[in-house]
């Protein structure tokens, strides 16, 4: 008994415990009481078992239905999700914590910060499609966060090129500005 109850993280106590109950249910018996218990299962509890390996969804009267669940999971992509299997009692909680108020905010600094970078005609136009969508997510009574997350991340890599490309000094806060926003996209 207590090479099988350390074999499955048992502690011996509890292991007696099981071992008399499953006796006192004539599923088991005692054969020796010497080092660690020798023991032998009863006829009634080789029928137990039997009965657990041919109906595995039913269970019997000592035991609750033996079910082993295979779950496969392909995914293709997936992007700021979560994924949560064989757990019990839990709770996910998203990492999102942006509200439209406070994008709202970053999204007029950064408007602000990048009008006043000189910038070339490509990445206005670029930048300004990208706030025109974050404008739009923002009134939208659903805020995507795939759509904020790659507006954003086209944002952060205009205002990194502009940053190394040294034409920010039109926009001094423009580095600060950048940080936050890679902080902003950890977020979404």
């Amino acid at each position: 008994m207590h090479s099988l109850a350390d074999e499955l993280g048992i502690d011996h106590d509890e292991a007696h415990k099981i071992a008399d109950y499953l006796v006192g249910e004539n599923l088991l018996e005692w054969r020796t009481m010497g080092d660690g218990g020798h023991m032998a299962i009863t006829h009634s509890g080789i029928k137990e078992i039997e009965e657990v390996i041919s109906a595995p969804d039913e269970g019997t009267e000592h035991f609750p239905p033996l079910v082993i669940a295979e779950n496969y999971i392909h995914v293709g992509s997936m992007v700021g999700s979560s994924l949560q299997q064989g757990t019990q009692d839990s709770v996910q909680i998203s990492a999102s914590t942006l509200d439209v108020a406070e994008l709202k905010a970053l999204v007029h600094e950064i408007r602000e910060a990048l009008g006043a970078a000189p910038l070339a005609q490509e990445e206005q136009e670029e930048a300004a499609a990208d706030l025109a969508t974050l404008d739009a997510q923002i009134a939208s009574p659903r805020l995507k966060p795939g759509i904020v997350r790659e507006s954003l991340s086209s944002l952060q890599r205009i205002m990194e090129g502009a940053i190394g490309a040294g034409v920010a000094s039109g926009a001094p806060h423009l580095p600060q500005l950048a940080e936050r926003l890679a902080h902003v996209l950890t977020l979404l």
